[in-house]
């Protein structure tokens, strides 16, 4: 039994070490704050006849998938090129008694226009990109 309890531990030690030294991934996520009084969509254009729509209801908080890149080492954050390319098939809006608001571009269009919130467990880094959208941003 003990030997069994010893071949684990060894195993993982390795496993543990060998996971730090390898590259690793950025999964990165739209967290998105609605301090609205209607629900707002994040439409994402998937290709030229598929859409994804997400609805954040009215002072509620959502993590929206952006996409997940590989990390090297020795990167701390994912290119920027990668999160603006993600964004760029991004829309958000509102409807309220038909009429759609959209949220301008010039709110989420720069990765300066976020607050970056970043978590790792197990060899794999979470970048939150945080925007609380609120009402004078429809105005």
């Amino acid at each position: 039994m003990k030997k069994i309890l010893k071949f684990a531990l060894a195993l993982c030690i390795i496993i543990f070490i060998s996971s730090c030294g390898k590259d690793s991934y950025f999964n990165c996520f739209l967290h998105l704050t609605n301090s609205t009084g209607y629900n707002i969509y994040i439409e994402k254009t998937i290709d030229e006849n598929s859409v994804n729509l997400t609805t954040i209801a009215a002072n509620e908080v959502n993590k929206y998938v952006l996409g997940e890149i590989d990390r090297h080492m020795g990167e701390d954050y994912p290119p920027e090129t990668f999160i603006i390319e993600k964004l760029q098939n991004i829309r958000i809006y509102r409807e309220i008694n038909d009429t759609i608001y959209e949220l301008p571009r010039h709110y989420y269009d720069n990765l300066d226009d976020f607050t970056l919130l970043t978590d790792f467990f197990m060899g794999t880094y979470e970048m939150y990109y945080c925007l609380n959208v609120t009402e004078e941003m429809f105005q």
